[in-house]
């Protein structure tokens, strides 16, 4: 998780993506959200599994399918016009 959003930050830099912040901000939210979960869990704690499976299937769809996708689209945007 640490190497893919630093790598996905890193080209985002690159290319002075528009919605870094925005885009970083959330990555920083599911780490803290998943950090917690495991300190929890590693202290002897009960975890509501469910809930936690339900979070990181909707985080993923919805980071995945609308955030990573508009950063795609303009990655893809940007190296079209450095083909030319």
């Amino acid at each position: 998780m640490v190497y893919h959003f630093k790598t996905e930050e890193d080209i985002m830099k690159a290319i002075n993506y528009k919605n870094i912040a925005k885009h970083s901000s959330k990555h920083r939210d599911f780490s803290n959200k998943i950090l917690g979960e495991v300190k929890t869990y590693t202290a002897n704690n009960y975890i509501d599994i469910v809930s936690l499976i339900t979070y990181l299937r909707n985080w993923l769809f919805n980071h995945i399918l609308i955030e990573d996708k508009a950063f795609v689209y303009e990655l893809k945007a940007i190296l079209k016009k450095t083909d030319n």
